[in-house]
């Protein structure tokens, strides 16, 4: 599989882990979760001074056609269709270099089949 697209979710907590899980089943390589905090837009719990809620970000290279089967993943299976529950988005990518270069030497695009 070679990824075409960068797969963004922003989850609660705790289930970011298995978003990926189902992903590696599907194909994925890997990804990088990242710690996060967002807050609750709930007066009384911000009057109470524990509006932040603490969130995952899952970063995924994926393909176009895996992107939608997540993004349905995370709505029938995740139950993140509700509101508050998690937000995901896919940036499209022309060219995916997964070698840096060896140090001292710059990225030559003529090299480039």
């Amino acid at each position: 599989m070679i990824p075409d697209a960068l797969f963004f979710a922003v989850v609660d907590r705790g289930k970011a882990g298995a978003l990926l899980h189902w992903a590696r089943e599907k194909g994925v390589a890997g990804g990088t979760i990242f710690a996060g905090e967002g807050t609750n837009p709930s007066p009384i719990l911000s009057f109470l001074g524990i509006s932040e809620v603490h969130k995952e970000v899952l970063m995924l290279g994926v393909t176009q056609d895996l992107s939608q089967q997540l993004f349905t993943a995370m709505k029938d299976e995740f139950r993140m269709d509700k509101r508050y529950k998690g937000i995901a988005f896919v940036v499209p990518f022309r060219q995916w270099l997964p070698d840096a270069p060896p140090k001292g030497e710059g990225y030559d695009r003529a090299k480039q089949p």
